[in-house]
C-alpha cells in the first residue's frame, strides 16, 4: 500500500523537546529526533531519545494559534517552558482532539507545538484547518 504524500513537516518543540513533526491526508505525527536541542531550565543539555506519536486526522477536534508564554498546559498538566526555550521558539499553535482511553471512552487530549517563524506557524494552522474541511466535505 502506498504512503500519502506529506504535506508538511517540520523541527517543533513540544515539552522541552524538539520533535520531527509530519503532517498527511491522514496522520498527524510527531517523533523525537536525536539533537543537542534539548532545553531545560535555560541551558542546552546533550541528545536525547524519545517516543513516535501519531493522531489520525479524523481525530482532531480543532487546531489554533495559541501564545508561546512560559506555562502550557499538556495532558492536563501545566509545564512549564523555560526562557531560552520560548525566545527561540516564541510561536505557538494547539491541536485539540480525542483520545482513546479505556473502555471505550474517549478524551480531549491538547497537544501544544513551538514553532521558531510565525510564517510556519500560521502554514501548519492552515493546512490542519484544510485537512478538517476536507473531511467534512467527504461526509
Amino acid at each position: 500500500m502506498e504512503k500519502p504524500p506529506r504535506l508538511l513537516s517540520s523541527h517543533l518543540l513540544l515539552k522541552n523537546r524538539v520533535y520531527e513533526v509530519m503532517l498527511n491526508r491522514d496522520l498527524l505525527t510527531w517523533k523525537g529526533v536525536q539533537t543537542k536541542k534539548k532545553i531545560v531550565s535555560g541551558s542546552i543539555h546533550n541528545s536525547f531519545k524519545v517516543g513516535s506519536y501519531c493522531v489520525p486526522v479524523s481525530e482532531i477536534i480543532t487546531v489554533r494559534e495559541t501564545e508561546a508564554d512560559s506555562r502550557t498546559k499538556d495532558n492536563g498538566r501545566w509545564q512549564k517552558m523555560s526562557q531560552k526555550a520560548t525566545e527561540a521558539y516564541p510561536y505557538a499553535f494547539t491541536v485539540s482532539c480525542v483520545k482513546r482511553a479505556r473502555q471505550h471512552h474517549w478524551r480531549c487530549n491538547d497537544v501544544t507545538f513551538h514553532c521558531a517563524d510565525g510564517t510556519v506557524c500560521q502554514q501548519w494552522v492552515q493546512t490542519i484547518r484544510d485537512q478538517l474541511s476536507a473531511l467534512r466535505e467527504m461526509l
